[in-house]
């Protein structure tokens, strides 16, 4: 009975201090929902490969886990990368729709990079869509994240966010 009061008052303490170095240095084990863009024209030519790239984003985004490196989700998430680039090449003219389509994949090459920590990537996807100007706010907005997240790997001394957590040593 001593031995079971002891063991639950030293992992409650461990929690605390996890907790308490957490908020201080560390970060948040999160799970969101995020939104991306998909093209919603039905009658558009790219509907069908971007509905199934969104998918093999969504499926690879499912496979990321806070206490496993990105390298599995950065492989499956490579051809949706290189489709998103091919889009941007593809869809060059100064019209709405073609705006719109690349700031589509800038959108979520973005939101790629930055989950990936990645993010000298992501504010180059902000830049393009501020150069882009179809919705400059969002770039903003991904250029302040982006350079909140190096801020934050620079404080901790760390990469990315995504590590694995071993306190078995001091069990």
């Amino acid at each position: 009975v001593q031995r079971d009061l002891i063991n639950s008052r030293l992992k409650d303490y461990y929690a605390d201090v996890n907790n308490a170095l957490t908020n201080s240095y560390g970060y948040r084990i999160v799970s969101e929902n995020e939104l991306v863009w998909i093209s919603g024209a039905k009658k558009h030519p790219e509907t069908t490969p971007y509905m199934a790239n969104y998918n093999i984003m969504k499926e690879a985004f499912s496979l990321m886990t806070s206490d496993a490196p990105v390298d599995q989700v950065k492989e499956k998430l490579q051809p949706v990368i290189e489709y998103l680039n091919g889009l941007v090449k593809k869809y060059t003219a100064d019209e709405k729709a073609d705006k719109k389509l690349r700031y589509s994949a800038y959108y979520n090459l973005g939101k790629i990079y930055f989950f990936l920590d990645m993010p000298d990537e992501a504010i180059i996807q902000g830049n393009a869509i501020i150069t882009n100007d179809y919705d400059t706010g969002d770039g903003k907005r991904f250029i302040e994240q982006a350079n909140k997240l190096k801020e934050s790997f620079k404080n901790n001394n760390l990469t990315n966010r995504h590590f694995e957590r071993n306190f078995s040593d001091i069990l």
